[in-house]
């Protein structure tokens, strides 16, 4: 296995596969630059990969010649670009065709060219990724929207064409909705409208899910970003950290800040290279204040305790991603015959804690019992309850291996929280990227989306060092 991938848990001749399935994404706007690069630095295009758009609409033109962009990311095979209007006779070359946000002139010229769609995305403030196209809301692609429906569309990708898995007709991101479990017909609806302007951020952890969330921060005009990492670019980091090619040595906080400059010279960046630790306090403490929201998106369950803590102590709002990547069993029923399948699936989440409004992250999961957390795995691997089942001798799992998907997907729903957060937090404190859900919960459609609810409860913490357990 190439060092790049060195973080993917398949073998060579599925990362073999993936470079050699042809691909065309044919479409327009900031979702089309997510998903292209993102499918690029997973491996994708070392055959041929057609992009039918002019990529100016996204974030890769502002970092340079987008095709070059592309190309520093990950070297491809071979690249064609076309406006999207002289659509040439490709079909026996394209395995797979994605098509983003087209109008029905695009899907009629598609048809007359034979060249039909496996995959439809449509993005608006709304992300939804179907077989057969949904009709979205007539708005400008919200970035927290566009990335989320860019990793679930690549892991329909892999799913499907790599590893010949079924995947649900429709999964939708709705941040709009105060609940996710499950398609209704009313999923497409606004239960709230208003989106809060994002302004001051704290971002611990500037790795893959940190490059996707500096990037919705920096497209949805964010005024600050103070960027804690203590760690440098290595090689196998470029398979899902899309802003650091060229970079490989450096301090990653210093070329996040580079790439972030380039998409929004506005933005006020400070710097503090730094692993976050208790011996660590008063340094950040200098550098948040009370509009200050505290993002982690951190690999160590230590660094998630101190950040909790540090959020309690400081009165900041925080919000935790964690995510990774598994080989499950799934029983999907095909005319009706219930079929198994053994994909690698991406799993991951993005929990909230807000001042007086909800549990710290913390408490929240002390209500979780420590059986139902062994039994569902991919739950304990992100929480802080884990360090105190590792005291009582519950066995956990090794560290699950990193792929783009649910880190890109997380970083998204963190800045789509960020976003409405005012309204959201009323009803949830945890969305997740659940993407071995599959098939019918009740009467609806089983989503990728999911939420955990706010029960209404709050914490009181006498005693903040006993925050610190296992920090």
């Amino acid at each position: 296995m190439e060092e790049r991938y060195a973080s993917h848990p398949w073998d060579n001749e599925m990362q073999k596969r993936i470079g050699d399935l042809n691909i065309a994404v044919i479409g327009d706007g900031l979702t089309v630059d997510y998903l292209v690069s993102a499918m690029v630095a997973f491996g994708f295009g070392k055959k041929g990969f057609y992009v039918f758009s002019d990529l100016n609409k996204g974030f890769l033109n502002k970092l340079g010649d987008p095709i070059e962009v592309l190309r520093k990311i990950n070297k491809v095979g071979l690249w064609s670009t076309y406006p999207k209007e002289d659509l040439p006779t490709l079909k026996d070359e394209i395995d797979y065709i994605i098509a983003v946000n087209i109008n029905d002139k695009m899907k009629k010229a598609l048809k007359e060219r034979k060249l039909e769609p496996n995959l439809f995305v449509d993005v608006s403030d709304i992300g939804i990724v179907s077989k057969n196209g949904v009709k979205n809301n007539e708005t400008n692609e919200d970035a927290s929207a566009a990335c989320v429906a860019s990793a679930v569309a690549l892991e329909y990708v892999f799913r499907e064409a790599i590893q010949n898995t079924p995947t649900p007709p429709i999964t939708i991101y709705n941040p709009f909705a105060f609940d996710m479990v499950g398609l209704k017909n009313n999923s497409l609806t606004y239960e709230f409208e208003d989106k809060k302007t994002i302004e001051d951020v704290m971002l611990v952890g500037n790795g893959s899910m940190g490059n996707f969330v500096a990037i919705n921060l920096a497209l949805t005009g964010v005024k600050r970003i103070v960027l804690v990492d203590y760690d440098t670019i290595e090689e196998r980091n470029l398979n899902r950290q899309i802003l650091f090619y060229d970079s490989i040595g450096e301090f990653k906080v210093d070329a996040l800040e580079d790439r972030l400059k380039k998409i929004n010279n506005n933005i006020e960046i400070q710097k503090i290279p730094i692993r976050v630790s208790q011996d660590e306090e008063e340094t950040l403490e200098k550098y948040v204040n009370k509009k200050t929201v505290l993002v982690g998106s951190v690999d160590s369950f230590k660094a998630r305790v101190f950040l909790n803590y540090f959020a309690v102590k400081n009165n900041l709002t925080y919000i935790d991603g964690g995510c990774g990547v598994k080989k499950v069993p799934l029983f999907i029923e095909i005319n009706n015959e219930v079929k198994e399948f053994h994909p690698w699936i991406s799993i991951g989440d993005a929990s909230i804690y807000v001042p007086n409004k909800s549990l710290c992250l913390k408490c929240a999961h002390l209500d979780i019992e420590d059986k139902a957390l062994a039994e569902i795995p991919e739950l304990r691997l992100n929480s802080c309850v884990a360090e105190r089942m590792a005291e009582e001798g519950v066995r956990l799992p090794p560290k699950p291996p990193s792929v783009i998907t649910g880190n890109m997907a997380i970083g998204g729903i963190i800045t789509g929280e960020m976003q409405v957060l005012d309204e959201a937090i009323k009803r949830r404190i945890q969305v997740s990227f659940n993407s071995h859900n599959y098939g019918v919960i009740g009467e609806s459609l089983a989503n990728w989306i999911t939420s955990v609810r706010n029960e209404g409860k709050i914490c009181e913490h006498i005693d903040l060092k006993k925050l610190l357990v296992g920090a």
